[in-house]
């Protein structure tokens, strides 16, 4: 599953007023070590208990923004840490 499927159900289950150590004890039962933790599923319900549309964690002064481009893949390789396998 992904994010954006644990968001939708958590989101659901919190709009009929189920409690999150429900909602996580369901995610884990179907979804095991790939569904989100307690610590985020509680967090979750609560911001869409309080009507929050958006899961994503709000960005912080001084916190770098990461992602991965085709440049930061290149530069990485570039560096000398990619290894290539030849069997």
């Amino acid at each position: 599953m992904s994010k954006e499927n644990f968001c939708f159900y958590i989101k659901a289950r919190t709009a009929l007023n189920i409690r999150p150590g429900v909602i996580y004890y369901e995610l884990y039962s179907v979804c095991g070590d790939q569904a989100p933790s307690y610590a985020t599923v509680k967090r979750w319900a609560k911001w869409f208990h309080e009507d929050r549309e958006e899961v994503e964690d709000e960005v912080r002064p001084g916190t770098p923004v990461t992602e991965i481009t085709s440049e930061n893949i290149e530069q990485y390789r570039s560096a000398n840490h990619y290894r290539s396998f030849k069997p």
